[in-house]
């Protein structure tokens, strides 16, 4: 079999890697780029739902339910909970097991220590959805110890609105990339006969969603700090250097493979998902509001909508929560998955509670140690969406409405109270589709009130015909993709809901990108391949009788006679 290297600049967008390749910015990228075929990938549609690197260890197309999306529903509750990354989705093992590669793999995305091979994930992944852990046990404890800890680890409450936290964080970004190569240096030398070896970048990640306004001259914030453009492309940098020195002890030989499973476009902020929109159906089913209006709209909108900008040197949740008419009583907390852990209130105090040891990343987010808990039982975590996020100041009234929101990251999702299918059910089965049409109608007519123009792209409806089929067992029945950076809507009913803080302002994107180069392939552009077509063109790449994954065909330009199933 032979050696393949993966190496995933995570949400890592062509345009602005193309842009500052073009630059001379990124001279270790611009090498790989011109000795290799260059493949771009599309990942519509399921970008939108932030199943694709699931899809892709899984080597099989997602689904919108069941162990695939980040996020389940506990019908008996009425919860939105996160679920943990899974060894085996719908009974699809990782693509390389069933090629029989040996493999290492460090930091992917919806990876679990089960399994044969080498693996270390958490050390410093974008929201990896598994405990920081390690095969074999203790790998990683060694790595803490001896390259130190991301120090910029669970960014996202960073917030663009604070320069010198800003700061912080790039730094930490830098570090931790030159960290990341250190291990994955360390692991190829220690395991020298892995034939499939994948680690994944995600500063790029963590950097887009903070920073990407400063690439978008429409957007509200493109103009705040004029610094941010300087640190996303620092970070770009510092991710450029350690692909560099991971190739360079690369055996010459193997055929290395840089990708990015989909890109980075303007995000509308987290707002209309996770406040705006929870607000609108509450108003709508009860006529009453959770959240307090803004003293004078109309003077706001004088003034051009500024966008508010939070306190800084706090998290953006803290802003939200000051805008309900009923605070909670207890102070938020940053929700570190599956550990009982807090931030530092602020830059400078003490820490309010953590675990004896852990060490504090630059945000002031504790950093949990290896779990010592045995794989089995991290493969079934889960914690609950509700705690951590500021959606779930609206769980109580579920059950008492006809249609509700449930936590995301992204579109929003909208569950109808179905009776037989919700245990508090108040919708009768023939009018689900009655009641779909109202949400949509609903949503479709609040306009952005900073332009006056409709708040929603499109409107996606997920599962089958059947709501009552347990078979699916869908997280939600719509999910809402917002038109642009929304801070403030306007329904002409309800009226105004907003303005509130921006926070997150760069999200996914449909176009990915993998450049392969080998000894035997003519760098040259091929036309654009779905995402699903990587996994098994990587598989054989690694060999002609490797056992291919379900789903995608492998890339013939890429693997010649090897091509086909």
């Amino acid at each position: 079999m032979a050696q393949v290297i993966g190496l995933g600049i995570d949400a890592g967008s062509i345009a602005l890697i193309d842009e500052l390749v073009a630059a001379g910015s990124l001279p270790n990228l611009r090498a790989v780029r011109e000795r290799s075929v260059r493949v771009p990938l599309d990942g519509a549609p399921n970008y939108r739902y932030g199943v694709l690197w699931p899809q892709f260890v899984a080597g099989a197309e997602a689904r919108l339910g069941g162990e695939w999306l980040r996020f389940s529903f506990d019908p008996s509750t009425y919860e939105g909970y996160q679920s943990g990354a899974r060894h085996s989705i719908d009974g699809h093992l990782p693509f390389w097991e069933p090629a029989n590669a040996r493999v290492v793999t460090l930091d992917v995305p919806g990876t679990t220590v089960m399994g044969p091979g080498v693996h270390v994930t958490a050390w410093g992944a974008d929201a990896a959805l598994y405990p920081r852990a390690s095969q074999p046990r203790g790998l990683l404890r060694e790595f803490d110890g001896r390259f130190g800890i991301h120090p910029g680890y669970e960014t996202y409450d960073c917030g663009w609105h604070d320069p010198k936290r800003l700061d912080r964080f790039t730094d930490a970004c830098v570090t931790g990339a030159g960290r990341r190569a250190d291990i994955a240096i360390e692991l190829m030398t220690r395991y020298p006969d892995w034939e499939f070896f994948l680690a994944v970048m995600s500063e790029s990640h963590m950097a887009s969603e903070i920073m990407w306004h400063a690439l978008e001259p429409d957007h509200p914030l493109a103009d705040f700090d004029p610094g941010a453009r300087a640190r996303l492309e620092r970070v770009f940098r510092a991710i450029d250097d350690a692909v560099g020195r991971v190739i360079a002890h690369t055996p010459d030989d193997a055929t290395v493979v840089i990708f990015s499973l989909d890109g980075m476009r303007p995000s509308p902020g987290d707002v209309p998902s996770i406040a705006l929109f929870p607000e609108l159906m509450h108003r709508h089913q009860f006529g009453t509001s959770k959240l307090r209006d803004h003293d004078d709209v109309s003077a706001w909108r004088r003034a051009g909508c500024p966008p508010l900008v939070p306190r800084r040197g706090r998290a953006w949740r803290r802003d939200l929560n000051e805008q309900l008419v009923d605070p909670p009583h207890e102070p938020w907390r940053h929700h570190v998955p599956g550990y009982d852990a807090a931030r530092l209130s602020a830059p400078g105090r003490r820490l309010l509670k953590h675990r004896k040891g852990m060490e504090i990343g630059v945000l002031g987010v504790p950093v949990p140690p290896e779990s010592t808990a045995d794989p089995e039982t991290l493969d079934a975590g889960r914690d609950s969406a509700d705690g951590f996020l500021f959606i779930g100041n609206y769980r109580e009234h579920r059950s008492a409405m006809r249609a509700f929101a449930l936590p995301t990251f992204g579109g929003a999702y909208v569950r109808i109270n179905l009776a037989g299918r919700e245990p508090l059910g108040i919708v009768p089965v023939d009018e689900f589709e009655s009641e779909c049409r109202a949400v949509e109608s609903l949503i479709r007519a609040c306009r952005d009130v900073r332009t006056g123009e409709p708040v929603v792209a499109r409107i996606d409806r997920l599962g089958n015909d059947d709501p009552l089929d347990n078979r699916e067992d869908r997280y939600a029945d719509l999910i809402v993709e917002w038109s642009r950076p929304t801070d403030a809507i306007e329904h002409p009913e309800l009226g105004v809901i907003g303005p509130m803080p921006f926070n997150r302002t760069g999200a996914h994107s449909d176009r990915g990108f993998a450049w392969v180069s080998s000894e035997r392939l003519t760098p040259g552009d091929l036309p654009v391949h779905s995402v699903l077509d990587l996994p098994p063109t990587i598989v054989r790449l690694l060999g002609e009788d490797a056992q291919l994954p379900p789903s995608g065909e492998p890339i013939p330009e890429l693997v010649g006679v090897r091509g086909s199933r």
